[in-house]
């Protein structure tokens, strides 16, 4: 959700492959809108607001980069309607899951990146780059995640690829 109530709605799959284009949902007209499109075609990405107003999309899959896995992320600016490239992410990844701290950065959980990922990263939007931070307890993928009140991210469920195994376990980020 953008700051002026509008839903940014970037990439994803059809049957034609994997999209670029992005539109705009206005709920208080019920309406679609084209905006500018992506620089990567990505799906099971995360999309995450900044303080900013700009929207990082990060990570995800398609069929051309690094086995399926992509590792770059763009900045939405809602102004302009135009997608900037930002810096890559250490590990390509998908179905992760990413959070704005209270720091203004954001953090990247896990994911799958040849198989289930434990593995965090820290955006830094001042700078445009990530960097590594330390790791879950646990590798996994699909997991939903919440940032909590005292700033941890809680981590729940998800797949665990090496162990071919759904997990209900769960843990805190510090």
């Amino acid at each position: 959700m953008l700051s002026n109530g509008k839903v940014l709605i970037a990439g994803g799959s059809n049957s034609a492959g994997y999209l670029t284009s992005a539109e705009l949902y206005d709920p208080s007209t019920g309406t679609f809108t084209l905006t500018g499109s992506m620089h990567t075609p990505r799906a099971s990405h995360s999309a995450t607001a900044l303080a900013s107003g700009e929207v990082l999309l990060a990570a995800g899959e398609n069929s051309s980069s690094n086995g399926g896995y992509v590792g770059s992320a763009e900045l939405y600016n809602p102004s302009t309607g135009k997608f900037v490239t930002t810096g890559s992410l250490n590990t390509p990844r998908f179905l992760h899951t990413a959070h704005l701290l209270a720091t203004g950065q954001v953090l990247i959980v896990a994911g799958n990146h040849f198989g289930s990922i434990a593995s965090a990263e820290l955006y830094d939007p001042s700078k445009g780059t990530f960097s590594t931070t330390a790791s879950l307890n646990t590798p996994r993928q699909g997991h939903v995640s919440a940032l909590l009140l005292n700033g941890r991210v809680f981590a729940a469920g998800g797949y665990e690829s090496q162990t071919r195994a759904w997990l209900a376990s769960a843990e805190l980020y510090h």
